[in-house]
């Protein structure tokens, strides 16, 4: 018998299914099984794992109906025959040597459960959660330690399978949360758990233009409704885990716990995405009206702090409209001025829905909307503007945001690119516009994900780790010549009338404006190093650009080493 059993379930992975069964094929452990469940596939996902595990007897492919993800893990589950058991998801990938140090210390101490490191890829950067690096150090872990209540993925635990079959533990049939659902019912039978000091997982984040990542993808009641379910059961199950703490204790657990239901399940995956929700806005309400009394004042006052666009207080009436709201007084006016081609205009439209901020408005000329892909044409929140050309001037007098954004060329946005500007101009009213760091993609390749984040030499130099005061008076600023990783206060704009002509426009805004240079969330542009120093049409000293690469690519390097400060002291002579 096998020691370890691995469980993944597919559906439609035609296109990435090969990387992560290739990842557990060159594991340096060897001593598992993969149980593989094609879940009513109907792309070439069967044909593709046929191919690529045809000679390797550790693999077993099972096929079934649709059933979804909680029927082919639990179903993975009763065929597994090893000791320890994984579950993996089939698009993403771990590393060599996930396997092999995973069971190291799980058998060390013979523990029930143990928890390694999971990284983030999105669009190929990488991010480490915290609260899985915070497990993984520990030796021993309590099944009440706070830490687990924002790391609920299933991927970078292991389980003793004998465990889990004794306690009856199994997948909850629901669209959304079955991962957390399973971790605390794992939780509340008082396993032994142990951390491992490794990342064992590597999550690949799809971009939202692929197939079920889609933006224009709508979220109705069903996912609300099994979220709820979720939540009650982790409810009771919290109970259990923290029946022998004190009640100052009992209390700071179900705030914490609360609260990633209602920042994490309520306010980021539906009013955040409001525009690709249907007919759930009465239903939120209730729904938070329902979790709103199990919180402290405090942890409600953190809430309406942190999601201060949301406007959590306001949410809490049965008559609450929230995109009513914003059609009304948008935070954010995005001003599209600009003769893109429709492939381009597309992209930038799907990019903007893919936000996890949903205060704003789009306003385009008709020309630009006849053009637009027809799933966008139906969004409440875009303003098909009178004005006869693509002019910011006469674009911006339909303008109601409190904040502006230009779109004059492709561009693709993290998910929290505008939540993140606009909380720096909400917390520094000194700022007139932000211009945040810009990586390079190409357009006509979009599906090879190490294509679509690739650094631009240039925006390495003038975006920086370095000295922010003497860099602004520098004069490459006019090299950062994009409006597409700018958010401006419109108050700051009145008066301030644009000639047409970018350059001209860039300079005037860094000559008139005030401004700050920052990493705190980057846009991806189709523009190159050759575009940014053709479009300056000014000669800029080719040392000045390499002096200040070079020593922001050395501070970014050891940002978190600690040591960052001392070497900005020293790179700043």
């Amino acid at each position: 018998m096998p020691e370890i059993s691995v469980i993944i379930p597919v559906y439609n992975l035609e296109n990435d299914i090969c990387q992560m069964l290739m990842s557990v094929k060159g594991q340096s452990f060897k001593d598992f099984e993969a149980i593989v469940i094609d879940d009513g596939s109907s792309d070439h996902s069967y044909e593709r794992m046929c191919s690529v595990l045809s000679d390797d007897s550790r693999f077993r492919i099972f096929k079934q109906g649709n059933y979804g993800v909680s029927a082919a893990r639990n179903r993975g589950m009763e065929l597994a025959q090893g000791k320890y058991i994984i579950f993996f998801d089939g698009d993403d990938h771990i590393p060599q040597k996930s396997l092999e140090n995973m069971y190291a210390s799980i058998v060390s101490d013979n523990f029930d459960m143990t928890v390694g490191i999971m990284t983030t890829y999105n669009y190929g950067k990488a991010s480490v959660n915290r609260q899985s690096k915070a497990l993984s150090k520990k030796r021993k872990i309590d099944p009440d330690d706070i830490n687990f209540i924002n790391t609920w993925s299933q991927c970078n635990k292991m389980y003793r399978l004998s465990f889990l079959r004794d306690n009856g533990v199994k997948f909850m049939d629901v669209k959304v949360a079955e991962d957390g659902h399973f971790l605390f019912q794992v939780l509340s039978a008082s396993p032994r758990i142990c951390g491992c000091k490794h990342i064992v997982y590597d999550y690949i984040r799809r971009p939202f233009w692929q197939g079920e990542h889609t933006a224009s993808k709508k979220v109705g009641i069903k996912y609300l409704d099994d979220r709820k379910r979720v939540y009650k059961d982790i409810l009771k199950f919290s109970e259990q885990i923290t029946e022998n703490q004190t009640d100052t204790k009992k209390i700071e657990y179900k705030d914490r716990l609360v609260t990633r239901f209602i920042s994490g399940g309520i306010i980021q995956a539906f009013y955040r995405r409001i525009w690709r929700c249907e007919n759930v806005e009465s239903a939120l309400s209730d729904t938070l009206l329902l979790y709103r009394p199990m919180l402290s004042q405090d942890a409600w006052e953190d809430i309406v702090e942190k999601d201060w666009d949301i406007v959590p207080d306001k949410r809490l009436t049965k008559e609450d409209k929230l995109k009513e709201d914003i059609m009304a007084e948008p935070l954010i006016s995005v001003v599209i001025s600009s003769g893109m081609d429709k492939a381009g205009l597309d992209l930038s439209v799907e990019s903007l829905y893919n936000q996890e901020f949903p205060s704003f408005e789009v306003i385009m000329t008709k020309e630009d909307f006849d053009r637009m892909a027809e799933s966008f044409k139906e969004m409440s929140n875009i303003v098909v503007t009178d004005a006869e050309n693509i002019d910011r001037n006469e674009l911006l007098r339909d303008a109601k945001g409190r904040y502006i954004y230009f779109i004059n060329e492709p561009v693709i946005l993290d998910i929290h690119t505008f939540k993140k500007m606009a909380d720096k101009l909400r917390n520094n009213g000194k700022l007139d516009f932000i211009s945040v760091y810009m990586r390079g993609f190409y357009f006509g390749d979009l599906c090879k994900n190490d294509r679509i984040n690739t650094r631009i030499n240039l925006i390495d130099a003038i975006f920086g780790y370095g000295d922010r005061e003497r860099f602004e008076k520098m004069t490459i600023n006019v090299l950062d010549n994009s409006f597409t990783n700018k958010l401006f206060r419109k108050d700051a704009l009145d008066g301030l009338r644009f000639s047409g002509d970018d350059i001209s426009d860039i300079d005037k805004i860094y000559k008139e404006l005030r401004f700050e240079k920052s990493r705190i969330t980057s846009v991806l542009t189709p523009l190159t190093d050759k575009d940014f120093i053709m479009r300056s049409c000014r000669k800029v000293s080719r040392t000045v650009i390499r002096k200040n690469y070079i020593k922001n690519r050395v501070l970014e390097y050891f940002a978190g080493k600690g040591i960052k400060k001392f070497l900005r002291g020293i790179l700043r002579r």
